[in-house]
């Protein structure tokens, strides 16, 4: 799977966190044009525990889970996720 997502050039990343109120995790998919196949495929890249899901703490989550897998994050073209407001933050991860 990592070969087919590091060749795909541009993809885009869709996360969502759990409402637990315990060790939080917080799964981060992929969406890349898969060229052995050649159709669009959404993978499961990581869930990593976010205790606090804050925009700091999900943008850093996100930026470990590409960097872990050997992603570039400048190939990121676009971004999902819920609650809007919690990805904004002070670092201006959406600007709406």
């Amino acid at each position: 799977m990592l070969d087919s997502l590091k060749k795909s050039g541009p993809y885009s990343v869709m996360m969502d966190e759990s409402n637990d109120k315990t060790n939080k995790s917080c799964i981060i998919l992929i969406k890349i044009l898969d060229h052995e196949v050649g159709d669009v495929r959404t993978k499961f890249l990581d869930m990593p525990i976010v205790n606090i899901s804050n925009a700091r703490n999900l943008f850093d989550a996100l930026k470990s889970s590409l960097s872990n897998k050997g992603l570039d994050f400048d190939k990121c073209m676009a971004f999902t996720g819920p609650k809007a407001r919690v990805y904004k933050g002070s670092l201006q991860i959406v600007n709406l």
